[in-house]
């Protein structure tokens, strides 16, 4: 798309082995402002420990501002990961770049919200990060699914 001086970046993420990634890099890039920080800490709160690893404020391409901690969140539930951390198969990983990933691609370039909370059904944005998660993985080292209903496995 026309990025606003003077030429055009091929979007070309279509024939990509990773094109949900790639196309949202370039939807991104093509978008609009978008600020990227990496910041333990945000307005007061603590990523990690109220967000996650991860934050997005904003709304579509208006000044939106993605926070992530660069740590992995490890309290993530889910299914199918080969590596689920401390070895617990109710979790799943969910490393900074996955998080950064979940917070850009699914929430400020495609606009995609969570459901609120104690919802009975699924819940979109996670729906949306578990097709990063297909696209990273191999039989040998997969990412798993998280759960896109957490109720449902209590």
């Amino acid at each position: 798309g026309d990025v606003g001086i003077g030429f055009t970046i091929p979007r070309g993420c279509e024939g990509s082995n990773t094109r949900y990634s790639c196309c949202c890099i370039c939807d991104a890039i093509t978008g609009g402002d978008v600020n990227l920080y990496k910041r333990q800490m945000w307005k007061g709160e603590d990523i990690d420990r109220q967000h996650s690893g991860g934050l997005w404020e904003g709304n579509r391409f208006s000044d939106d501002n993605v926070i992530v901690s660069g740590n992995p969140f490890e309290h993530a539930l889910g299914a199918g990961d080969t590596a689920p951390p401390r070895g617990n198969k109710d979790y799943v990983r969910d490393p900074a770049w996955l998080i950064l990933g979940h917070e850009l691609c699914v929430h400020s370039v495609k606009n995609v919200p969570h459901k609120g909370e104690g919802v009975t059904g699924s819940d979109p944005a996670i729906e949306e990060e578990n097709k990063i998660r297909t696209e990273h993985s191999t039989p040998k080292n997969s990412y798993g699914e998280r759960a896109v209903n957490p109720e449902a496995k209590k």
